[in-house]
């Protein structure tokens, strides 16, 4: 099954946005992620409903995703 598929191409200026985006988006999951750790430290309980090992899950997929942009933009262009 020869199926092709389209992968849409982002300007410089939507993958820039895209970036900064991430960038904020990933600055407020580490600061969440490093009060859950001391609030567990302290003796709260973990969160069932979304532990803290899939919040490192999720920031890592988070990480590789601003990897793959970073890559997009051109060498000159500093975000």
């Amino acid at each position: 099954m020869d199926v092709m598929i389209h992968r849409p191409r982002l300007t410089e200026w939507e993958a820039a946005t895209l970036l900064g985006l991430l960038n904020t988006d990933l600055k407020y999951e580490r600061r969440n992620i490093k009060c859950q750790r001391q609030r567990i430290n302290n003796g709260e309980l973990e969160s069932r409903i979304f532990p803290l090992s899939e919040q490192q899950k999720y920031l890592r997929k988070k990480y590789r995703l601003r990897n793959k942009l970073v890559k997009c933009l051109p060498k000159d262009n500093k975000v």
